[in-house]
């Protein structure tokens, strides 16, 4: 990676994490004719309020789920009006995150994709635990990861204040797999038909 003209593959793209940074980073691609600017604004949950009109002209807002965070405590009280405890896991925390981040009045019209990740890890996980145990508001007494990420995928759903727009898309991948749909493709897809 310390040469010149080292250019990463799929692989080293997908593996590539920043989890212990913080600030707002831009990163292009050109795939095709095509160029994207991703925009990752990962850790500044308590400064959203800040920067989110930055974004009023976004063509598409990608959500990324980590689906076996439902065991985890979460990592910040939402709102005055909510307290740590209205906020059951990461899960639930970042459902609300979605919801408080779409529903801006700036968004009412960008297309939104949820992306679901880590399906293997939550299935591992449901050999140990009950998702009901750490999701209350998960009424069905099964363990189904399946059902589970119909559930999850419902409650995104029902946050979406503009449902008539018919600009949320929910998608599961696996990060590790680099045999799927082609992302990219994917993602200009649906802005063509949206846009």
């Amino acid at each position: 990676m310390s040469c010149d003209d080292y250019m990463p593959n799929d692989e080293d793209i997908i593996r590539c994490s920043k989890n212990n940074q913080s600030g707002v980073f831009d990163t292009k691609l050109e795939i095709g004719k095509s160029e994207f600017v991703f925009v990752d604004t990962g850790n500044q949950k308590c400064d959203r309020k800040k920067w989110v009109h930055q974004f009023e002209d976004v063509d598409i807002i990608l959500f990324f789920l980590a689906l076996d965070e439902f065991d985890l405590p979460p990592d910040e009280i939402k709102s005055q009006s909510q307290s740590v405890h209205d906020c059951y896991n990461k899960l639930h925390e970042n459902i609300l995150i979605f919801d408080e981040i779409v529903n801006n009045h700036f968004f009412s019209n960008t297309p939104v994709i949820v992306l679901f990740n880590k399906k293997e890890q939550l299935i591992e996980k449901l050999k140990t635990t009950t998702f009901s145990q750490h999701y209350p508001d998960y009424q069905i007494n099964s363990n189904n990861p399946n059902e589970i990420c119909s559930f999850i995928s419902n409650q995104f759903k029902l946050r979406d204040h503009f449902p008539l727009n018919k600009r949320l898309f929910v998608h599961s991948f696996n990060s590790s797999d680099t045999n799927q749909i082609d992302f990219f493709q994917y993602v200009k897809k649906i802005l063509e038909d949206t846009i």
